[in-house]
């Protein structure tokens, strides 16, 4: 929802979301996860280029475990079920924003957020953070657009079971409108996951992904992407009876989708999906691809 005033305007979101493909995760195969968030945001209006904006979010995530549909996995599935249950907890973030506005739909900001996880069962995992960042919102151009941030993330054990981390950390994108039916789109992260492969208790994700929309009529588009990426672990583990290492793998993936539009509310697609890791821990190397199709409603 929104409400806009003459100076002040509030919005709130509240999003659910229930997959066995959960975001973040290091692991291969389904696992089950719900994921709430709850999203008010608030931003005030100084002069005509400064606004003040606030923020809060509360996160839920919670692994209830999946139903194996054969004897013969459902010890494996059980393991893993009781291993990721672990990584149950709530995320809370609040934080503000000064915005400068330096085009009409567009603006600079910097913030200061504060953040808390805490975890339901493994309470060792407990987790302070603080994040200053940089953005870039809105209209950077007439063809181009942003919602790009990057700033340095303190991350705080505050039992002290593992090391803490500071180091860059950004998220969002940006837009490239090179005509009317013709976009490209770059999206980026970096940021800290939680972990439950062997001690390390969290690694860092980084990413990139590049994308192509083309519309060939008002009802048909067709949509590429293509994604590059590491993961990196915070501490040494034993890759054998005489070495340990650092855990670093290496990921890649592509998405080739069609989309009609049978009206401008109800949509249908279909994609082709790939994924690769190559790790140098190398029971974790994977490969997956996927044929999907999709319906989506729109209000």
């Amino acid at each position: 929802g929104k409400l806009t005033l003459a100076k002040l305007q509030l919005m709130f979101r509240d999003d659910y979301v229930q997959t066995t493909v959960p975001p973040g995760t290091e692991l291969t195969g389904p696992i089950k996860s719900n994921t709430n968030t709850l999203a008010p945001t608030a931003e005030y209006k100084l002069t005509d280029r400064f606004s003040l904006g606030g923020n809060y979010t509360w996160t839920h995530i919670s692994f209830p475990g999946s139903d194996s549909s054969s004897a013969a996995n459902a010890g494996a599935q059980a393991q893993q079920d009781q291993t990721v249950k672990q990584l149950d907890r709530d995320e809370h973030v609040a934080g503000l924003t000064v915005f400068w506005k330096f085009r009409p739909a567009g603006d600079l900001g910097l913030g200061y957020q504060y953040g808390t996880k805490t975890f339901i069962s493994a309470t060792e995992r407990d987790v302070r953070t603080h994040i200053v960042t940089f953005q870039v919102r809105g209209e950077v151009t007439s063809k181009l657009s942003s919602t790009f941030r990057i700033g340095i993330l303190h991350r705080e054990e505050i039992s002290g079971v593992s090391p803490n981390f500071t180091g860059l950390t950004m998220g969002g994108g940006w837009i490239f409108r090179m005509s009317d039916r013709t976009t490209f789109t770059l999206d980026t992260d970096r940021s800290v996951q939680e972990s439950v492969f062997e001690g390390a208790q969290y690694y860092v994700s980084s990413s990139a992904t590049f994308g192509v929309r083309q519309e060939f009529s008002r009802k048909l588009s067709a949509v590429l992407r293509a994604a590059l990426g590491t993961n990196d672990y915070n501490t040494r583990q034993p890759l054998d009876a005489l070495r340990t290492k650092w855990r670093h793998d290496k990921l890649a993936g592509g998405t080739l989708g069609l989309e009609y539009a049978i009206q401008p509310w109800l949509r249908t697609g279909l994609d082709y999906t790939f994924q690769s890791r190559g790790s140098n821990f190398r029971p974790f190397n994977y490969e997956d691809s996927k044929i999907s199709g999709r319906i989506t409603l729109q209000f």
